[in-house]
């Protein structure tokens, strides 16, 4: 019903189970599980393993919009089964239907039946639905399927709500935000740099770290040389000065 998310979730669990399956025919436990997207760049080096501390502290990106992003993680191997486990994903309060790209008219009792559903399934699906687990969460308006969605449906806030079913929350240390500039790549070969915004960053975050005019900038540049290399029309990815904003005393 959900097939982004889901699939999304899905495909990182099996990717996941291939890494446990090697460990089981070798015989051996990885220190470290790396969690990175293959449309993803970043703006700077990753520091090496010997500067990270395996002590169930999981390490994310700061320059994301939301707390706990799920573009990039370097995990503790104690820490990967909770990161990836699709039985914890579908704990009660944790995973609901609604999120952005989400047509809330597919979840109507109509639609549900011409699915094959019977009404015992559409009772439970229908309950999953993320504006009513989840009413205090905001909501935004689709215009393109003309059905509102809720927030906690971002895969992001699903994966935080995850990690805190078991302990995990920046607050507590356990998640450490990252000095890490990135952005993804999506077809047709459109740059999110934008999330280097500064009015996209963690709000809180904002005060703390480097990402400004010269980081959001130097992001379309490299993206720029990265077409030209390949030899893609560079004329797709323009530097859009909508996107540059003054530095003012908190960026």
């Amino acid at each position: 019903l959900d097939s982004r998310r889901y699939s999304m979730f899905y495909c990182r669990y099996i990717a996941y189970k291939m890494m446990l399956n090697i460990e089981n025919k070798l015989n051996i436990t990885y220190d470290w599980v790396v969690h990175a997207r293959l449309d993803a760049g970043w703006a700077e080096p990753i520091k090496p393993c010997h500067k990270w501390t395996n002590n169930k502290i999981i390490y994310v990106p700061d320059t994301w919009m939301v707390d706990v992003p799920d573009t990039f993680a370097i995990l503790p191997r104690s820490t990967s089964d909770i990161f990836y486990s699709l039985d914890y994903l579908l704990l009660p309060g944790i995973l609901c239907l609604g999120g952005p790209n989400l047509d809330l008219t597919t979840l109507t009792t109509k639609s549900l039946q011409m699915k094959g559903y019977n009404d015992t399934k559409i009772q439970l699906i229908q309950h999953e639905n993320c504006l009513t687990l989840f009413p205090e969460d905001y909501t935004m308006n689709d215009a393109n399927t003309n059905s509102v969605w809720s927030s906690a449906g971002i895969s992001e806030i699903i994966l935080r709500r995850k990690l805190h079913r078991f302990g995990y929350e920046i607050g507590l240390d356990n998640i450490q935000l990252v000095p890490l500039s990135m952005f993804l790549v999506r077809y047709p070969y459109n740059p999110i740099c934008f999330y280097l915004k500064t009015t996209y960053l963690i709000s809180w975050v904002k005060v703390k770290q480097a990402a400004n005019t010269a980081l959001l900038s130097s992001c379309f540049i490299m993206m720029y040389d990265m077409f030209r290399y390949n030899h893609i029309n560079s004329s797709i990815c323009q530097i859009n000065s909508s996107y540059i904003e003054p530095l003012d005393n908190d960026t």
